[in-house]
């Protein structure tokens, strides 16, 4: 299926839902975000309706079904609940939960253009939920007639793990589950589920367990970890025969900030024998968690969403844009259309054709009143739609019926981030917001390939490591310098070792004796036998900062503490203070300038006692002042 996003409004009625945008298309199915008809119940579901074709074949029909047969019971916070099925003008459908985020193959996705990986503390806590959700899935037992369902997922992977934005982990899509109430039996010669993470098990044609579903969570673990599949080769016999083999790397030969610990629960729940793994998900969740807040003391569920919320700032801005036109649509000719015809399909509404009475009502109505959808928006004085952006970076944007209204309305913003830049703005831009530009631009680099990592691990003699320095063009001879005289220089040959920060959040800034550095997953390189202060600074979060001396036996790990965020309060100043002056403050041990007086804007500073300096250019002036801003208050210097 592709992934492309229709952000075109369909709103067509389906039964007893009103479609609105296509999310994915697929050759025999599509999914499409849908509003639940209702005045009292307000529901944004996901519904996927199979291609009229394949809904009245009998065997793609029973294959759909007992899709609908072992998750509709389901009712877990950790799994996407299925609420409604049936046909529709000769369409099978389903309403899901519309689960409001990524699945972890588009994070990782993202990650890697970025340069990042996964941090480990997140990852483990994304597989904990994970197993919590499958754990419940396989002792899921029908209350009605008291039989245990016995399902195995048997398709975990990356693409079926969603994360909300707000944090949540859904395990979705059981759509190849295999259940006591299945009514039909593989056929031979045929795989299901994703190849590269299939267990051995499966090769053997054996019956298949619970612990078949665990290997695949150790996979998806081990790719977080890691940043690629495990079992990966040029064609699918090649990646068969990885499986079949099972030789499992350690996570940490690949990244060696994974502890000792972390290694051992990954290779247990990854071992060739189903009977050496975990005995069941249950088990494996507990050693996650147990690892994960002995390890990770100061973690909370919370970093999660913060991670999503930051990685995708951008489409959760369009979304709730988008969301808040769905709750714009008058749905009150669709619902009087289904009281008289409930169980048909209605004409779809273009926003595009103005011929019909009932499109020229909906293109009104999306200028009414918003419906009760909480996306944080409310109109002003002068009537402007303002959406208050807690997540991202506030922004401003006048709701409009035409394009060009609210390309003008764009072109405006990007004029006044122009003026800012260009220092009309009445304040001087301070070191918070450069660090947010930086931020932008900055990529952390990751190794390209398993073969340079493990070469720092210092087990270049393995031949699969070999393979693929050979295939990465890392073991080619240097072109020949035929008719150039060498010339040697003798300099003095200085010890490094590498520097490894665990627990590092994913934006934040790493300096090392003041000097910004890109921290990539191989530590950093420095210079053996000093001391060194390493500072840890990221937005809205109290800065950590160590000392330690580098020796050049072997590598320094520093643990980073979840860093506590910061609060703020406000900063004015009254009518005493002229143009010109400057109040020079200490944050984050670095000193700033806020241009005087501070009237319109007030200036946002963390809560605390400051010893500043006002101080006047024109006469090279200074003078000590002392004040204390409070949580959530202003203060007003006189």
């Amino acid at each position: 299926m592709s992934d492309e996003h229709d952000d075109n409004l369909i709103l067509k009625r389906f039964g007893r839902y009103l479609l609105l945008d296509h999310l994915v298309d697929g050759g025999m199915a599509k999914i499409c975000r849908a509003r639940f008809l209702s005045e009292d119940v307000q529901r944004i579901d996901a519904i996927k309706m199979v291609q009229p074709q394949y809904s009245k074949d009998p065997a793609y029909k029973t294959m759909f079904l007992d899709e609908i047969k072992v998750s509709f019971g389901l009712n877990h916070p950790n799994i996407a609940k299925i609420h409604d099925y049936g046909i529709v003008d000769n369409q099978l459908f389903c309403a899901m939960e519309y689960v409001d985020g990524k699945n972890l193959k588009q994070i990782l996705d993202r990650l890697k253009s970025k340069g990042f990986v996964f941090p480990i503390q997140i990852s483990v806590y994304i597989i904990s939920q994970t197993c919590q959700g499958l754990s419940y899935a396989h002792n899921f037992t029908n209350k009605l007639s008291g039989k245990k369902s016995n399902i195995i997922h048997r398709d975990i992977s990356p693409h079926n793990i969603m994360i909300t934005y707000e944090g949540a982990v859904k395990v979705i899509d059981f759509g190849i589950a295999k259940a006591e109430s299945n009514s039909e039996a593989t056929q031979a010669g045929t795989i299901k589920g994703k190849m590269p993470y299939l267990a051995p098990e499966y090769l053997e044609g054996i019956d298949l367990d619970h612990n078949y579903d665990q290997f695949a969570v150790g996979l998806t673990l081990w790719e977080l970890l890691c940043g690629r599949k495990h079992f990966s080769a040029k064609n699918d016999l090649a990646v068969l025969k990885l499986i079949q083999e099972c030789k499992i790397v350690p996570p940490s030969k690949i990244n060696p900030v994974v502890p000792k610990e972390l290694d051992d629960i990954i290779m247990k729940s990854l071992e060739k024998d189903r009977k050496d793994r975990f005995a069941n998900m249950d088990e494996f969740n507990r050693a996650l968690v147990k690892f994960l807040y002995s390890k990770y003391p100061d973690f909370n569920p919370t970093d999660l969403s913060r991670f999503a919320k930051k990685l995708f700032a951008e489409e959760i801005k369009s979304d709730r844009e988008k969301f808040y036109e769905f709750g714009q649509v008058d749905i009150t000719d669709f619902l009087s259309d289904m009281a008289k015809n409930p169980n048909g399909d209605a004409v779809g509404l273009s926003m595009d054709s103005g011929g019909s009475k009932q499109g020229e009502q909906t293109k009104k109505t999306l200028l009414h009143k918003a419906q009760d959808f909480d996306f944080g928006f409310t109109k002003d004085k002068t009537g402007r739609v303002v959406c208050e952006d807690k997540t991202a970076d506030a922004f401003e944007i006048e709701r409009t019926n035409t394009e060009a209204k609210r390309d003008q309305a764009k072109t405006a913003l990007t004029e006044k981030e122009k003026q800012q830049k260009e220092g009309q703005g009445s304040k001087k831009v301070d070191i918070r917001e450069q660090r947010k530009v930086k931020k932008r631009r900055k990529l952390i680099k990751v190794v390209a390939s398993v073969a340079i990592i493990i070469s720092i691990a210092g087990v270049l003699k393995d031949p699969i490591v070999n393979k693929a320095k050979e295939y990465l063009g890392l073991n080619r001879q240097p072109a020949s310098n035929q008719g150039v005289e060498k010339v040697e220089v003798n300099t003095p040959e200085i010890e490094t070792q590498r520097l490894f920060l665990e627990n590092l959040p994913t934006f934040a800034d790493v300096y090392v004796n003041g000097k910004d550095y890109d921290y990539e997953v191989v530590g950093i390189e420095l210079e053996a036998n000093k001391e060194y202060t390493v500072k840890i600074v990221d937005e809205d979060k109290k800065p950590f900062s160590k000392t330690f001396f580098l020796g050049s036996s072997k590598p320094q790990k520093v643990l980073i503490p979840t860093l506590q965020d910061v609060v703020y309060g406000e900063l004015t100043t009254s009518n005493n203070y002229y143009p010109g002056q400057i109040l020079k403050v200490i944050i984050d041990d670095e000193e700033e300038e806020i241009r005087l007086p501070v009237r319109n804007e007030p200036e946002r500073l963390p809560a605390g006692s400051y010893d500043a300096k006002i101080y006047n250019p024109e006469f090279g002036t200074e003078r000590s002042i002392k004040f204390k801003i409070e949580e959530d208050k202003r203060l007003t210097l006189e």
